[in-house]
């Protein structure tokens, strides 16, 4: 039997999310574990997906802290500088030299040491494919309650204004940001300024940066894997013949 892990995943965050079973062929194992697929075999892997993904969230708020705090050293430059705020002073690492973002970005995105957040603000989950991405959507519509944008609103094209769908996974908007067209739609109905959305979720950073303007800023974040790893899941993923389009 295979169990879907986002039953275990969410006991993470004290949420309850119906246990989903299958009956499959037995089969030799292929990898470790496959993320966006959200299953594992539970008799060699079933600490896997829980584990890592516990990992990320305890390295993700450990870091928020400690950029909120006071900063975290740049153990490979040792230089740094001193950033205020309301609260305190914080030592924030200069980016290495010869590095600069595009301007879209620069100008769309909210550098993640300037605090305090903005209500205005709107955080964005950069989805790398077979990262995770699955995973950090259910847990960020379900488990924490936040209406999401992601692609959940293909094919609803033809509405003319944002709505709120209630789907059985969780809260979506009815606009799709993960294609430069759905994009092109969601700013022409005004998805940051109408501020519907707690979150995005979309693979397209540069075109999710033309939402933006000065007084509406995105806050960027993500999960990597390494490389490898991830190539290897998308080679078997792939080879699915009912794996999901896009």
């Amino acid at each position: 039997k295979r169990i879907s892990c986002i039953e275990r995943v969410c006991s993470i965050c004290s949420c309850s999310i119906p246990c989903q079973t299958r009956v499959s062929n037995p089969q030799p194992q292929k990898q470790l574990f496959d993320d966006d697929d959200d299953s594992f075999d539970i008799q060699d892997t079933s600490w896997a997906a829980p584990y890592f993904f516990g990992m990320a969230i305890f390295t993700f708020l450990v870091f928020s802290t400690q950029f909120y705090n006071g900063g975290i050293p740049d153990i490979s430059t040792r230089t740094f500088k001193t950033v205020s705020s309301r609260r305190s002073h914080r030592i924030i690492p200069d980016p290495p030299s010869g590095i600069k973002l595009p301007p879209e970005i620069s100008s769309s995105y909210e550098d993640v040491g300037n605090l305090p957040l903005s209500i205005t603000d709107t955080p964005v989950y950069w989805h790398v494919p077979r990262s995770a991405g699955t995973t950090m959507k259910l847990v960020l519509s379900m488990c924490m309650g936040r209406v999401a944008a992601t692609e959940q609103g293909a094919g609803h094209q033809l509405d003319e204004q944002l709505e709120i769908l209630n789907l059985p996974h969780g809260n979506y908007l009815n606009v799709d940001v993960t294609t430069p067209l759905g994009l092109k739609r969601a700013k022409e109905m005004g998805l940051i300024q109408s501020n519907l959305a707690d979150v995005i979720v979309t693979p397209l950073v540069r075109h999710t940066a033309d939402l933006f303007n000065e007084n509406h800023k995105g806050r960027l974040f993500t999960i990597f894997r390494h490389p490898v790893e991830r190539m290897i899941s998308l080679y078997y993923f792939l080879q699915m013949p009912d794996r999901e389009v896009g």
